[in-house]
């Protein structure tokens, strides 16, 4: 099974800790694909010109995602602030993500064929700066297994049919909701022949399928350090579960043990 993600790479930093990560949404699901089990994981991003391409760079290939198409471009890697309280509780200052040279992400020719040559596609929806490549994606050129990742349902609480629009293209679809989202959500599912996966935080998760709703709840730890990430685990060990037998339940679980896993420690995934 060979995967592609395309989409952000960043420097996570840590101001409260005075430490700094790899990560950003489409490199974390690249990495934990890799890590829940797929022999073939390739990223499409864009580094700068700095130190910290090199790092981003150094680090995929420690964790074996393929990298040919992380191309460096003239200017700065994107970098993102995270602030994680005592709780493990991470958040967003405002104006704390510098999008850089992910500005000018466009997509090569090469790129596209060589999406259009894998198993498995994924990419990320930002409302608030969507790449200008995403309906490229989504278009009929593409007859893989298609996934996106919507980020947070409050972001389209003045358009949800904007979700409805984007789904019909997707085999499976992530967001990160409450049970309105989940009630919403429900009945387009009814002609729907993908999966939406709503991922619900302290109250763990859930996947509706032709308007069945599969529950999971959160694997519970005795001390959440960084909550930084979790989400990109828990899509990454869904889909590789649910690529092998198609089992929503199952593959609720395996997303709720690695986005445990991932609480407990500082960063998106494991570095040195």
């Amino acid at each position: 099974m060979r995967l592609v993600s395309v989409g952000e790479s960043t420097i996570d930093l840590y101001s409260r800790h005075g430490r700094s990560f790899v990560g950003g949404i489409s490199l974390n699901f690249a990495v934990h694909a890799r890590r829940n089990g797929l022999d073939s994981v390739a990223l499409i991003s864009r580094v700068g010109s700095d130190v910290e391409a090199d790092r981003v760079l150094n680090e995929l290939s420690k964790q074996g995602v393929l990298t040919e198409f992380v191309a460096p471009v003239n200017g700065a890697t994107a970098t993102c602030v995270i602030n994680v309280n005592d709780e493990g509780e991470r958040s967003y200052p405002e104006g704390g993500y510098h999008r850089n040279i992910l500005d000018k992400f466009e997509l090569t020719p090469c790129e596209l064929q060589f999406i259009g040559d894998q198993d498995v596609l994924v990419t990320m929806i930002d409302r608030s700066s969507p790449f200008r490549f995403v309906p490229l994606l989504l278009s009929s050129q593409f007859d893989n297994f298609r996934v996106a990742d919507f980020g947070d349902w409050q972001d389209y609480c003045s358009n949800w049919s904007e979700i409805t629009v984007y789904a019909r293209f997707l085999d499976l679809l992530f967001i990160s909701g409450n049970e309105q989202t989940i009630d919403y959500l429900a009945p387009f599912t009814e002609k729907y022949d993908g999966v939406i996966v709503v991922t619900l935080g302290a109250e763990g998760s859930a996947a509706v399928h032709r308007s069945l709703v599969s529950r999971q709840r959160a694997i519970p730890l005795p001390r959440i350090v960084d909550t930084t990430g979790c989400g990109d685990a828990f899509q990454a060990a869904f889909l590789v579960s649910y690529l092998t037998d198609r089992d929503v339940p199952m593959a609720l679980l395996k997303g709720a043990e690695c986005a445990s896993e991932v609480a407990s420690y500082l960063g998106s995934f494991r570095q040195e």
